[in-house]
């Protein structure tokens, strides 16, 4: 059974490429990297995707939205970096906290545009 999540990539016609890069992780070296670009109403969004050894076929819409909406919705209900990284259990002293934080500031707008007026729908989604 498809996730309310899926249904809507479905719904609005989200279109998902990926293909899997040679852009490694030094904090997670078993991870597959992937370049994902993701299509809607005329608008793009390129991002980097990682998916767990465990996987087997690339990701869906689905599951790199789920993950962009919740790291935008993360940013917006912050009021600083220190509370960003209590709440999602980094050390608020880490500059590993900070670059995973700042990365995810950049990346909020990029979302919210993308999914324009159809953003609060994808975030009370599931997945």
């Amino acid at each position: 059974m498809a996730s309310e999540l899926e249904t809507l990539c479905k719904q609005f016609n989200i279109k998902i490429r990926a293909v899997k890069t040679f852009q490694k992780r030094a904090d997670w070296p078993d991870a597959t990297p992937w370049s994902v670009r993701l299509c809607f109403d005329g608008r793009t969004l390129d991002v980097p995707f990682y998916t767990g050894s465990a996987w087997i076929k690339g990701p869906s819409s689905a599951d790199v939205l789920a993950s962009l909406v919740m790291d935008a919705s993360g940013i917006d209900n912050s009021t600083s970096f220190e509370a960003w990284a209590t709440e999602y259990g980094y050390d608020p002293d880490s500059r590993k906290a900070e670059a995973i934080y700042k990365e995810c500031l950049k990346l909020a707008p990029k979302v919210r545009e993308f999914l324009g007026d159809k953003f609060e729908a994808f975030q009370n989604a599931g997945h």
